[in-house]
């Protein structure tokens, strides 16, 4: 898990504030329409659980670096936990235009 942390995790640490610039401007362009937006606001709470499902894989990661190996029925679950709350990310981000 430790190499493919290194390998992947920072792509998520890089496109974070690709993400936070784009949703600012977004804001900037309408932001009443935004903010008031409950789409919008599940999008932003969705990223905050990505953003902590990130920080705890990485942390506990870092503590001890085989702590994911030795619980393979915890990996999958916060690796699907991930997977949901990017997906859902995207869907929310595409929603917002519709709603």
């Amino acid at each position: 898990m430790s190499r493919v942390s290194a390998r992947f995790v920072p792509v998520i640490w890089y496109a974070l504030p690709v993400l936070l610039i784009t949703g600012l401007l977004m804001i900037v362009g309408e932001p009443a329409r935004a903010l008031k937006n409950s789409t919008f606001q599940l999008k932003m709470l969705l990223v905050l659980g990505a953003i902590t499902v990130t920080l705890a894989y990485q942390l506990l990661l870092r503590r001890d670096a085989a702590f994911w190996a030795q619980r393979r029925g915890a990996t999958v679950l916060i690796a699907a936990a991930s997977i949901a709350l990017w997906v859902g990310i995207i869907f929310a981000g595409r929603w917002i235009a519709y709603t």
